[in-house]
């Protein structure tokens, strides 16, 4: 301002070199932060819409790639076995790999089995891709929890987890949602290829705001117990998905059979293994145990 003819200058202290500078990286963290948890939301909502958007489709894929009931089903299943029977396996491979790298890797995994199964054209190759598609799902699922951990503080971890435990439940009821909206207005196959938009943009956001920070551990892959557990749940899945469309009769009962043998095998085989994918004592604890056998 001026005092009649002589201007004055107000003296503002300035501000110290590095505050500027610092303010502007605490905003960019945030920033940084806020964008991560949005990228691990993307993949396990749309590894959730997945397990139930096919639901209300399954009779028009039935029709138009003629399949019959009892293989169309494991359009479903085949997915869900195979995240069920991978989840520890990848989780692990990112403790030796780096967890950020196996949950991109998971996004382009999921990415090409979304377009293969939008192109399929028969029986075999609509399960068979929705299985590379669920490897893509088993990577996001198994690493996402681990990407929050190494992301956040402890103190903001438990918001984070449950944000991403919520998207899960929102994606589950999106998922029939927009697989009755998408199989009446438009076509079967765009519940698979809405995936690939959405993913090839959460991969770009990946690679920009996801960082490796945990250390890389040697560990080692229970392969017995992995075999042992998808052919034995297979097995039972098999015996019943058959009695949909045929009665009992001996086939059906030595797939039930054998799935339960199987499967009693690998109770065994973990109570032995050094490193099990499954520690049973997790049985024990009363909050944990009914969660785990649903």
């Amino acid at each position: 301002m001026t005092l009649g003819s002589r201007p004055v200058t107000d003296h503002v202290p300035s501000a110290p070199s590095g505050a500027g500078s610092g303010a502007g990286d605490l905003a960019a963290t945030r920033t940084r932060t806020r964008l991560a948890l949005l990228v691990i939301l993307l993949g396990v909502v749309m590894t959730a819409v997945d397990t139930t958007i096919v639901v209300l489709a399954l009779p028009e894929i039935e029709r138009s790639l003629h399949v019959a009931l009892s293989g169309v089903i494991w359009v479903i299943i085949g997915f869900l076995l195979v995240i069920t029977v991978l989840a520890t396996q990848f989780g692990r491979l990112g403790d030796m790999f780096g967890r950020v790298r196996m949950y991109q890797a998971g996004f382009v995994v999921f990415i090409v089995g979304s377009a293969l199964c939008a192109l399929a054209s028969n029986e075999t190759t609509i399960v068979v891709y929705r299985i590379v598609q669920g490897v893509g799902g088993a990577l996001i699922t198994a690493n996402s929890g681990a990407v929050i951990a190494d992301t956040f503080p402890p103190e903001k971890r438990g918001r984070a987890y449950g944000l991403v435990s919520v998207g899960w439940s929102v994606g589950a009821v999106l998922g029939i949602l927009l697989g009755g909206l998408i199989v009446t207005y438009v076509d079967w196959r765009w519940i698979f290829w809405i995936n690939v938009p959405t993913g090839v943009a959460a991969v770009l956001l990946a690679l920009r705001v996801l960082r490796d920070k945990g250390q890389r551990t040697r560990e080692r892959l229970d392969i017995p117990g992995m075999l042992l557990l998808g052919a034995g749940v297979f097995g039972v899945l098999w015996a019943m998905t058959k009695l949909s469309t045929s009665s009992f009769d001996s086939g059906v009962a030595g797939f039930l059979v054998g799935g339960v043998v199987l499967l009693a095998v690998f109770v065994v085989v973990e109570h032995v293994r050094a490193a099990p994918m499954l520690d049973l004592t997790l049985f024990r604890i009363p909050t944990v145990s009914p969660t785990m056998l649903a």
